[in-house]
């Protein structure tokens, strides 16, 4: 299997995998009244088939809560505490409110996006989302594709955890969904803190392809 295929098995296993078979953990303990004794006989019991056709029913489920984030954060982005708990993508690195950049490192990083890209104009996602691009092509994203697989997971797992804490509720456990709140919570801060990893080492690894690569290529 080459490298390439390897990144993205584990990106699919932390993103998409673990979150769906936490989600179908869940729904099993619904429908089996709770009897966890009961359920880890019956997963000794499974065959090797079975064991495939549950790994893949998780991967499915694992997008589907995917998608249904995607919703959610859009949701979330309008109310402002949800915003910040969230950890959902702001695109505000570049305010003159966020502190996170000094105001000489955005005027460095917003010309060498002029120059590069030949636009006076864009807008901060544009913007971001460019730099991202320019840094896959050049294929300098070893540190970048390890955020973006430990955020998937970190987001795929606390979305898996709400949405089962909101069937415990339905279903009057609300032991069990008040603590899954509670986790779901805590890794949205995993989230928010890799997802910031991630978008600051995309735009500081521009820079430095930008004073490296592309104005010693100017200089030719």
């Amino acid at each position: 299997m080459e490298i390439k295929n390897l990144k993205a098995s584990i990106y699919d296993i932390l993103g998409y995998f673990l979150p769906g078979l936490l989600f179908m953990f869940a729904l099993i303990l619904l429908s089996l009244n709770y009897n966890v004794e009961y359920l880890f006989e019956e997963i000794k019991r499974l065959s090797t088939t079975e064991i495939m056709l549950a790994i893949i029913i998780a991967y499915i489920i694992g997008h589907l809560i995917q998608s249904i984030s995607n919703i959610l954060e859009n949701i979330f982005l309008k109310l402002p505490l949800l915003k910040y708990i969230s950890g959902a993508p702001s695109y505000q690195y570049f305010s003159e409110s966020n502190k996170f950049y000094s105001d000489e490192f955005k005027k460095l990083i917003i010309n060498a996006a002029k120059e590069i890209f030949k636009s006076e104009n864009l807008k901060e996602k544009e913007l971001f989302n460019l730099c991202y691009s320019l840094i896959l092509q050049k294929g300098e994203t070893r540190r970048i594709e390890l955020f973006v697989s430990l955020y998937g997971f970190y987001r795929g797992l606390s979305y898996s955890l709400l949405i089962s804490s909101i069937l415990f509720f339905i279903y009057h456990n609300f032991i069990l969904a008040i603590a899954f709140v509670i986790f779901a919570i805590l890794f949205l801060q995993r989230y928010k803190r890799f997802k910031s990893y991630f978008e600051d080492y995309v735009y500081r690894d521009f820079y430095i392809y930008y004073v490296t690569n592309y104005k010693n290529s100017k200089n030719l």
